[in-house]
């Protein structure tokens, strides 16, 4: 009896198949596992609501004020918010996002930074939870930050005591649903107005530096074109970069802003972004 055996042009066909096959396949898993980062990090983002909450329900409905150990000096690098909410969680994972890397060895916390890295704030008070060492120092790590408004500004010279624009407790809020609480960010808060440029070029290193304007803290492309945010109504969504300047960042904060009109002068790097938020 003869052997049966695949011809060279079976093999073919067979191997042209299967190729086919993993060019469909590889980019959905590669698509299937940012989505699943995605939702991570926005499940992260959600604990932060109750924390917030919690928090001032046993403080008389304040937000944070800017003197955590009332040592009548400001807190510096944003433990205005870390150490003062600390108690109220148990994993420090949730003040990271899945997308974020791990910030470099060196230079300071301080310096110039890549927007997908975490942050890494010096730890003034000594702590158990994971850290990380940066020029020889300890520093807690973070990929999120605040909307800095929210915060009690009757208290602590950090918090600018008589300005306006500030967010002092939950029941200054009229339209929760618009006023974002914590949102992806490459710095530990950030103060937005309405005037804040963009960054220019997201290729240049001295484009992503913490002195800039605040909310390029926040336009970051983390997410394909979006940030995760979560408001103070409680609610979750991705959010166009465009779309940050749509938000109620602070109580005088203009909506109606210039880079809310059809004349904005976006940089090259956001002219194809969603303005949705």
């Amino acid at each position: 009896m003869k052997k049966k055996a695949f011809t060279l042009i079976e093999l073919l066909v067979v191997i042209a198949i299967i190729a086919l096959l993993l060019a469909i396949i590889v980019p959905a898993l590669g698509k299937a596992k940012e989505q699943a980062k995605t939702v991570l990090c926005q499940a992260r983002l959600k604990q932060w609501h109750p924390i917030v909450m919690t928090f001032t329900m046993d403080n008389e409905g304040k937000f944070p004020d800017a003197d955590f150990n009332n040592d009548k000096a400001a807190d510096g690098h944003g433990h205005w918010w870390i150490q003062a909410l600390r108690p109220y969680y148990d994993d420090p994972k949730i003040r990271l996002c899945s997308k974020a890397t791990l910030p470099p060895p060196s230079p300071l916390w301080t310096d110039l930074r890549k927007p997908n890295e975490a942050w890494a704030s010096p730890n003034p008070v000594p702590t158990d939870e994971p850290s990380i060492m940066v020029n020889k120092t300890a520093c807690i790590l973070g990929s999120i930050g605040p909307n800095g408004w929210l915060i009690d500004s009757t208290d602590g010279s950090f918090g600018h005591s008589g300005d306006d624009r500030f967010w002092n407790k939950v029941g200054d809020l009229r339209q929760p649903s618009s006023v974002p609480l914590f949102l992806d960010c490459f710095w530990v808060d950030g103060w937005p107005n309405e005037a804040d440029s963009p960054q220019p070029d997201i290729n240049s290193v001295a484009t992503w530096n913490i002195d800039q304007n605040p909310m390029q803290r926040f336009c970051i492309d983390r997410h394909n074109g979006y940030v995760n945010g979560v408001f103070m109504d409680g609610t979750t969504k991705r959010i166009g970069l465009k779309g940050l300047w749509q938000l109620k960042w602070h109580r005088t904060f203009n909506t109606g802003n210039i880079w809310t009109r059809s004349t904005a002068a976006w940089p090259e790097w956001m002219k194809s972004m969603n303005d949705n938020h």
